[in-house]
């Protein structure tokens, strides 16, 4: 081949151009070298740091009546953001982000329907307790979180296990319909003025819950990992071209004359797109999942109620949830790469039975997805979500005193309260300590 080149160019010319790529080709290759590396190195180092992640599942044991909004869980969440951890963005730390692993610990809100019987779980690393419940406890007061175990473990672990039961799911991801800066319809579009006209959007997802069989068992878990306080500015540019600005250098005049044109629908959504860059976000996956025997086996329950109960946050002009039907465990003879269904369906739930006993969030390099990734199943498929706090507020709350959940979900029948300032104590020293004293051992 190189004879042909040779007589067909000249021998002066090919030597030329040899030598031109023997002079580019470490540059080239370089680039590739150490991004794989790097890549495949922070992979490495947080799945470490991950590996020492304990989670702690604390139940969300619910008083009779709740009359806080779901505003109350907006300013929960505001203060579980600020629990955000990562590499230290002031200086370049090595240790801190190379050897240490350094990465954002994520948390899930839970609702889970085990044969009709509702709860309400908050998963946490352990260090991470005391925290998360004094932001609980500051807006719920008449609210306990109880540590219970973990109902994972009546879960299958995998396909093996699932047919050992004679068993089957149903699980997807859900997506955004259009970009995050567009918010979805939130809380405060169900609130009223007028009592008849209140309405709690929890009230559908617990409806459909609980009306699934004894021997079914059906959830949605929201894992939510809090984002970048700046993450507003990579839609600079959307927000500019929503103003009709972007591109242009125009005059005072004619910018003003452009907002007076804007009609009423464009002046909502520029509103509620800047309303919903100003808070913070979370980066989340949100999961359904649908379990049974195979002889009550009826996903299109599961999947047409819960995916029809997002449906409620649904606004045409500005964003909605969808299916990440790449995530599903449903595979079609016809889709991508047209072969071998059965494998890819068998292969798809054991990744998603995987992903859901763990609670666990997608590697965040190139290089760990494709090393967690299978020949009949590609790692990256899942993918985080952007939603603000409003926005989660909106789908996971406490209900509300608007939604009857009596018998489906287990109330506090009293609350704790503390004794009255200024009680008189009756009795003398040795009666009091007995009260204050430590246990012995």
């Amino acid at each position: 081949m190189l004879e042909f080149i040779n007589n067909f160019i000249g021998a002066d010319v090919l030597d030329y151009v040899l030598s031109g790529i023997n002079a580019v080709y470490p540059i080239l290759v370089f680039p590739i070298i150490f991004g794989t590396t790097r890549s495949l190195w922070l992979f490495w180092r947080q799945s470490v740091a991950r590996a020492k992640m304990s989670f702690v599942v604390l139940e969300m044991r619910i008083p009779r009546e709740i009359l806080k909004s779901p505003q109350a869980m907006e300013q929960v969440l505001a203060g579980l953001h600020g629990l955000r951890s990562s590499a230290s963005p002031f200086k370049i730390n090595i240790r801190e982000k190379y050897w240490d692993g350094e990465f954002t610990k994520w948390f899930t809100l839970e609702m889970v329907s085990d044969g009709g019987e509702l709860h309400f779980y908050i998963v946490t690393d352990k260090k991470l307790r005391s925290l998360v419940e004094t932001s609980f406890f500051a807006y719920y007061s008449d609210l306990e979180l109880i540590e219970v175990p973990d109902y994972m473990s009546r879960i299958p672990k995998n396909t093996g296990e699932l047919e050992a039961q004679d068993k089957d799911i149903w699980a997807i991801e859900l997506a955004l319909g259009k970009e995050e800066a567009y918010p979805i319809k939130s809380y405060t579009e169900f609130e009223s003025p007028d009592d008849a006209k209140k309405f709690d959007p929890a009230s559908i997802f617990l409806e459909i819950m609980s009306k699934i069989q004894k021997v079914e068992f059906l959830s949605i878990q929201i894992v939510i990992s809090p984002g970048d306080p700046k993450w507003s500015e990579a839609f600079d540019d959307l927000l500019e071209e929503i103003k009709g600005l972007k591109g242009e250098e125009d005059s005072d005049l004619k910018n003003l004359s452009k907002l007076y044109a804007r009609t009423p629908g464009e002046t909502e959504v520029l509103k509620a797109v800047e309303k919903n860059l100003s808070k913070p976000c979370f980066d989340t996956i949100i999961r359904i999942f649908y379990l049974s025997p195979r002889g009550t086996f009826l996903d299109s329950y599961a999947r047409r109620g819960i995916i029809g109960a997002f449906n409620q946050y649904s606004n045409l002009e500005l964003n909605s949830f969808k299916q990440n039907f790449s995530t599903g465990t449903g595979v079609l003879a016809w889709s991508p790469p047209y072969f071998f269904a059965g494998i890819r369906t068998k292969y798809r739930k054991n990744r998603f039975l995987d992903w859901y006993r763990r609670r666990d969030v997608p590697p965040e390099t190139w290089m760990g997805r494709w090393i967690t990734s299978t020949l009949w199943n590609k790692n990256f498929s899942s993918k985080f979500i952007k939603l603000n706090t409003e926005s989660l507020a909106s789908i996971f709350h406490p209900p509300t005193n608007l939604v009857l959940t009596a018998p489906h979900i287990k109330r506090m029948e009293s609350k704790k309260a503390s004794p009255s300032a200024g009680m008189s104590i009756f009795g003398d020293e040795k009666d009091i300590e007995m009260f204050t004293r430590p246990p012995k051992k």
